[in-house]
């Protein structure tokens, strides 16, 4: 190898121009590089921005469906009570039972109403009858009146 003080300006020059042009190389190397990177970047930031969109987009469809379904049970609810209430009133009409204000109170009380049927003289199959169907039977006797309640006697609320 010959001793670096000894070289010829013209193997210098070659050698200074070899270096710049490997720094030129790697420069445009590193800006290619560079350029990928962001032009990567780009793309990936599309894809983001396009799964979000498609995820909005799905939550927004499952919202709708979730409302779409709300308000289709809510409805169903409206239209099952409207109809149960018309029966109810039905119901009340064709019994004689006061109307529906009147329940109403009784339940938000927690009160509850019960069907009586009072006579002076009853046969045992009469007073079975009614206590059959969830009455209570009430008897006169004299100035008083009995309400004999049997122990496995259901009454029926009204």
């Amino acid at each position: 190898m010959t001793n670096p003080r000894y070289l010829s300006d013209d193997i210098i020059d070659k050698l200074w121009l070899t270096l710049i042009k490997k720094q030129q190389e790697i420069k445009r190397q590193l800006e290619e590089s560079e350029k990928k990177f962001y032009l990567q970047m780009e793309a990936n930031n599309r894809l983001m921005e396009e799964s979000e969109k498609k995820f909005f987009q799905k939550m927004e469809a499952k919202n709708r469906q979730i409302l779409e379904n709300k308000n289709s049970e809510e409805e169903s609810k409206k239209e099952d009570d409207e109809i149960n209430n018309t029966k109810q009133r039905t119901r009340n009409k064709k019994t004689g039972l006061m109307d529906s204000s009147f329940t109403k109170i009784l339940k938000e009380k927690g009160w509850k109403m019960h069907g009586v049927i009072a006579g002076s003289q009853f046969t045992d199959e009469e007073k079975q009858t009614i206590l059959n169907a969830g009455f209570f039977v009430i008897e006169k006797y004299g100035d008083s009146y009995v309400l004999d309640v049997p122990d496995d006697f259901i009454p029926k609320e009204l």
